[in-house]
């Protein structure tokens, strides 16, 4: 950690985290030829696993179509440890001929994959965008300012 960080011999992780993902951001924003998006759904707290598992749903169903139009086949990475398998189920229900999303989602561990990570700090900052309040001020607009350009849609999407 950078001196700039240290404060009477105490670390400031947070300030570093900010520069850090600043940095990240920008390496977002610069990168020619990206694209990100991020999907969104209010649902009651007591039904955030079913929530979750449509918002997928429909997200799969969504990407398999475009895919279909422009004739690609794609992969779907997700930060996780393989304990949940939830989203599995989507995929196998899929018809196998048909498919353009080649395989189910592979997980990966945020932990073990910077690409990974800035997906996240891209859901994250979505997030911050879309469901604002005083605790993420500082990232209401870094969805904006650095990841609507690289966004065909140009905001987090209602799904």
């Amino acid at each position: 950690m950078s001196s700039r960080h240290i404060h009477a011999g105490q670390a400031h992780w947070k300030d570093f985290g900010r520069e850090v993902a600043a940095e990240c951001r920008e390496t977002l924003r610069c990168t020619e030829g990206l694209r990100v998006g991020a999907v969104r759904r209010r649902g009651a707290p007591q039904s955030l696993h079913r929530t979750r598992k449509d918002v997928y749903s429909t997200l799969i169903a969504r990407t398999e179509s475009e895919l279909q139009v422009s004739d690609s086949l794609a992969m779907v990475f997700m930060d996780g440890d393989g304990s949940d398998t939830t989203y599995r189920a989507t995929h196998r229900n899929l018809k196998l001929s048909a498919r353009r999303v080649v395989e189910d989602a592979v997980l990966i561990d945020s932990k073990h994959s910077q690409l990974i990570q800035m997906a996240d700090l891209v859901a994250w900052s979505a997030n911050a965008c879309v469901d604002p309040h005083l605790g993420n001020k500082f990232a209401w607009d870094w969805y904006a300012k650095h990841l609507l350009e690289r966004d065909p849609r140009r905001k987090p999407m209602p799904i």
